[in-house]
């Protein structure tokens, strides 16, 4: 048997796509980044540049042919989250720095 026909035949492992002890550690689905970035008002190419990704990495992510990584996610509700509390004045644009946040400018 060819290592291809062995390959074609194993499953995939029922850990991946996220941590089955913790639902908020899985990737997230296409329509939730789309929500998510409907939902702050960003471009596609804005909502890359908060994780430095590209234009066409975000576009699979909404269209579904990649994965978002659970971490990605994270960070880009923190950092969207971040972007909000400084617009309304909640938090001093310094006080993210001092997080080690960085937000590209608006």
């Amino acid at each position: 048997m060819s290592t291809a026909a062995k390959l074609t035949t194993v499953a995939n492992h029922p850990n991946r796509g996220g941590n089955r002890f913790n639902r908020a550690g899985a990737n997230p689905t296409p329509a939730q980044i789309s929500a998510l970035r409907a939902e702050s008002g960003l471009t596609q190419e804005k909502f890359g540049e908060l994780v430095y990704k590209s234009l066409r990495i975000v576009q699979d992510w909404e269209s579904g042919e990649r994965r978002m990584p659970p971490d990605t996610w994270e960070l880009l509700q923190l950092k969207i989250k971040a972007r909000d509390l400084v617009r309304r004045g909640r938090i001093a644009p310094l006080a993210l720095k001092d997080l080690g946040l960085e937000l590209p400018e608006a």
